[in-house]
């Protein structure tokens, strides 16, 4: 039986793709009734989809002032990272003693998507795999609850990146250091993977400040 998806719900993934591929600028005001009309909804409607997405951390709503796209300061950047320092070091730590091959089988082909995406130059797609391989780790470490907290930031994690794009002039970089990480975790490496999965989180970090910094 196929079901449709609520309106709101397929408003809300239209809004997510305007955010994340920089069709809507950050700190932009998103003009409700133009929005509305657009979508041909009521903007009690259009409302419920922003509250989705605000409640994913990608606007906000401000008191007679409307609603923004979110714009990530400094510290927005360093706090993200650090919320996925904390998750992903324990999910790389447990998978790594629970890894099994159909999962090392999955993270390996979302490897070779991550260099199809690459030798394509095609930033939307690498990212999408960038997001799978981690989800998968995540995934494969068995606690729900960390997975949960992990989706939960999945959609602020993907607005940063796209926002920030060019500070990885040579999109293959990405696809080897997921490589690296995938052969540690096949290695049952588990103090050098978590240092590897620290220092990546640490160094994209880093880039993003300092590409904010620049701009």
């Amino acid at each position: 039986m196929i079901t449709q998806m609520p309106l709101p719900s397929l408003i809300a993934e239209v809004l997510r793709t305007r955010i994340w591929t920089g069709q809507w600028e950050w700190g932009q005001k998103i003009a409700e009734q133009t929005v509305a009309t657009e979508f041909g909804v009521s903007r009690t409607v259009l409302r419920e989809a922003l509250r989705t997405v605000e409640a994913e951390g990608l606007v906000i709503t401000e008191p007679r002032r409307g609603t923004f796209v979110r714009a990530f300061t400094a510290q927005d950047l360093e706090d993200l990272g650090e919320a996925r320092r904390v998750l992903e070091e324990f999910a790389f730590r447990i998978a790594v003693r629970r890894v099994t091959p159909a999962t090392l089988s999955q993270l390996g082909r979302i490897i070779r998507d991550m260099e199809e995406a690459s030798a394509k130059d095609n930033w939307e797609a690498l990212l999408d795999a960038d997001l799978r391989f981690h989800g998968t780790v995540i995934q494969a470490c068995g606690n729900a609850v960390i997975g949960g907290f992990y989706a939960s930031l999945q959609g602020q994690i993907r607005m940063v990146f796209a926002r920030f794009r060019f500070e990885y002039p040579d999109p293959s970089f990405l696809s080897r250091e997921h490589q690296r990480l995938l052969q540690l975790v096949r290695d049952e490496n588990e103090g050098v993977v978590v240092d590897a999965i620290t220092a990546h989180i640490q160094d994209g970090t880093a880039r993003l400040k300092r590409r904010l910094e620049e701009s």
